[in-house]
């Protein structure tokens, strides 16, 4: 790795989840990969900070409420709903 490589901080972590929390109007944030380990080791090894993206995803309140609804009614051959095969 160069040396002039600027590795990920919590700072870095934090200022990502308050813009996605803000942006989407959210309250919960979902932190995946190799950046989620400085949410409980912000001095990580310098491996698992290289990255230059933070992968992040928002929860929204409505999420299953949705996919019910696009699931249609269950299945009533079925004990497992409607995407049971």
């Amino acid at each position: 790795m160069a040396k002039d490589r600027r590795l990920r901080t919590l700072e870095d972590l934090l200022r990502v989840v308050r813009a996605l929390a803000y942006e989407f109007n959210t309250d919960t944030v979902f932190v995946v990969g190799s950046q989620a380990i400085l949410a409980s080791m912000p001095d990580a090894p310098e491996p698992a900070r290289a990255s230059p993206e933070i992968d992040a995803l928002r929860r929204r309140r409505d999420d299953r409420q949705a996919a019910a609804r696009l699931a249609g009614p269950p299945d009533r051959k079925s004990r497992g709903g409607p995407y049971t095969a």
